[in-house]
């Protein structure tokens, strides 16, 4: 019992320590990378863009990169979820959404592409820092099965041992075993009738 509540007091302590130190500057150096991101978007801009479509994608990829960065707390699984369910249940946010893929699938401008991409991976990095203090609860399960496969396999070579031993006894038995003085071994079979 008390080493169940040491190690509900340690993982506590991790959550803690992760949620507190390790995600705070994970999020504040991505914070960064978004802020680069969007001077890059503009510097863009400022050489000019010389499409309807790509302007258009411009100011939602600005308008997006401004929302990460403000909102980079809420970038979690169940927001996630929530977007993915309300992107098929509602139709004017499918549409929208749709329209913005179209924009950046068909844009002329390379870059604005790779800063959309860029984008995506950063939210993806902002969602894994988010949830890295599950970590350890993820790891104790995924131990106790390792643990389990490497019995199992231990278990199944000690059968296959002692099949192998069994069915050597078997034939001895079925044979008499002599030891001679120069430590030579005489095999006489015995005949049962």
């Amino acid at each position: 019992m008390t080493y169940v509540f040491v190690i509900f007091v340690v993982l506590g302590l991790w959550h803690l320590y992760y949620e507190q130190v390790i995600s705070e500057t994970i999020k504040q150096g991505l914070k960064y990378k978004f802020y680069k991101l969007r001077d890059d978007l503009r510097s863009e801009n400022i050489n000019g863009i010389e499409h309807k479509n790509d302007k258009i994608l411009f100011n939602i990829l600005d308008d997006s990169i401004n929302s990460l960065i403000y909102s980079i707390d809420d970038i979690t699984i169940t927001n996630y979820m929530l977007l993915k369910k309300e992107y098929k249940k509602d139709k004017a946010y499918k549409k929208v959404s749709d329209y913005v893929l179209n924009l950046t699938e068909k844009s002329k401008n390379n870059r604005l592409v790779n800063i959309e991409r860029e984008m995506t991976e950063l939210g993806i990095s902002a969602l894994v820092a988010n949830h890295g203090g599950l970590f350890p609860y993820l790891c104790i399960p995924m131990f106790i099965w390792y643990i389990v496969s490497v019995i199992k396999n231990q278990v199944g070579k000690l059968k296959k041992e002692i099949e192998n031993i069994s069915s050597r006894m078997v034939f001895n038995s079925a044979q008499k075993v002599r030891y001679t003085p120069s430590g030579r071994v005489k095999v006489a079979t015995i005949i049962h009738n």
